[in-house]
């Protein structure tokens, strides 16, 4: 599959409200993911963020 470069701004839905995210897209390839706001229990989404931007 091929991505156009760029970033994309996408909102989804988590437990306490909305979570705000940008897609960096370089060189057709998902480079990164930036949680941009959320209001989800730090102790527990910060970890599940950092393992599923990993991944």
């Amino acid at each position: 599959m091929n991505y156009i470069d760029g970033i994309y701004s996408g909102i989804g839905r988590g437990y306490a409200g909305d979570i705000k995210l940008n897609v960096i897209i370089a060189d057709s390839k998902i480079k990164d993911i930036e949680v941009i706001d959320h209001n989800e229990t730090k102790v527990i989404s910060d970890p599940a963020f950092e393992h599923v931007i990993k991944t």
